[in-house]
């Protein structure tokens, strides 16, 4: 069982945050999707197509779109939650790839990638435990 981190050891890391070369190149193809797209859960799967096309550091055995966020390093498998899409949970479990299985590397990294890419968002956002969760409020309606 994992061991998370607490908000304030997050915020501490994101705060002491040095971009690497795997960080800046998330940021940037993150950023593409922010012109391009304004649904969230679009979002993702435009970034996570971004990365797969060109970047074979980003690639994956398999992605498994189930009901749960999971990166399985023994096979090389990214789960994302298609009922809930989430950029941070995504970059989540991409860091664990990039960085190893510690917590507080893969959600602090996450955080300061998203940060970075999308400020007016975070501000709308809020910890629960570890993870940063969009305020409720903030949530755009569903698309018709």
């Amino acid at each position: 069982m994992p061991i998370y981190p607490s908000k304030e050891e997050v915020l501490d890391a994101v705060n002491n945050m040095v971009f690497d070369k795997n960080m800046k190149i998330l940021s940037k193809k993150l950023w593409l999707t922010k012109a391009h797209i304004d649904n969230h859960g679009k979002r993702l799967y435009y970034f996570l197509g971004l990365l797969l096309l060109d970047n074979p550091v980003f690639s994956f055995t398999k992605i498994d779109f189930g009901t749960k966020y999971y990166y399985d390093s023994k096979h090389d498998i990214l789960g994302i939650d298609e009922n809930n899409p989430s950029l941070v949970s995504t970059l989540h479990e991409m860091c664990h790839k990039l960085y190893g299985h510690d917590e507080l590397t893969a959600q602090s990294k996450a955080v300061a990638i998203f940060k970075k890419v999308f400020p007016e968002v975070y501000d709308k956002c809020h910890f629960e435990g570890h993870m940063l969760k969009l305020n409720k409020c903030s949530k755009s309606p569903p698309e018709q």
